[in-house]
This record gives C-alpha cells, structure tokens and sequence, in this order.
C-alpha cells in the first residue's frame, strides 16, 4: 500500500483505492495551460496499489500513473478524472488506439 502526500496542494492519495475504471477519460493538466485527454485501457493492481495505463488520444502516447485526482478538487498540473460527470469510450476504440 502506497501513500502519496502533496505538500502543495495539501491533499493524501491512497493507491490502494481505484477511482478510476478502463474506458474512462482521463484530463492531463501541463504548464502554460496544456490540456491533453486521455483514456485509460488498462488497470492493473499492483503490491504498491492501482496502476492505470493510458493512452493519449491525440498523439496515442502510452504512460502509466498511479496517481488520478478527482477533477472537482483540481489544484495545479497532473492528471484528474471527472468525478461528477465522468465521459467513457467505447472498449473496441479504446482497443484500436492502444494496441
């Protein structure tokens, strides 16, 4: 089990709680106002908690996190979910971008 603490934004992640599921899209925040979505195909549960495969929809670049933070309590760069109005794919696009 695995316990992220983020001084900045003063928030506790726990890996061992999934928060996400495959097909879900994924909001990568970046500096100067980079927006980049992805999707997650794959989760994996690890001895260090959940780890999420995503691909990116635009460049279809594959990266795996195990940190996904609820996108109501955004507070800077990283990668957030839509815990209010989470938007799925379809499992057969999912499949054509990631393998």
């Amino acid at each position: 089990m695995s316990k992220y603490y983020s001084l900045f934004g003063g928030t506790t992640t726990d890996t061992e709680i999934q928060v996400a599921q495959e097909n879900q899209i994924v909001i990568g925040f970046g500096p100067y106002m980079l927006q980049d979505r992805y999707v997650i195909f794959q989760v994996e549960h690890t001895a260090n908690g959940y780890l999420y495969h995503l691909v990116n929809l635009d460049t279809k670049e594959i990266r795996r996190t195990d940190i996904l933070e609820p996108l109501s309590k955004k507070y800077g760069i990283g990668l957030y979910y839509d815990d209010v109005n989470h938007e799925q794919m379809d499992a057969m696009e999912v499949a054509a971008l990631a393998y």
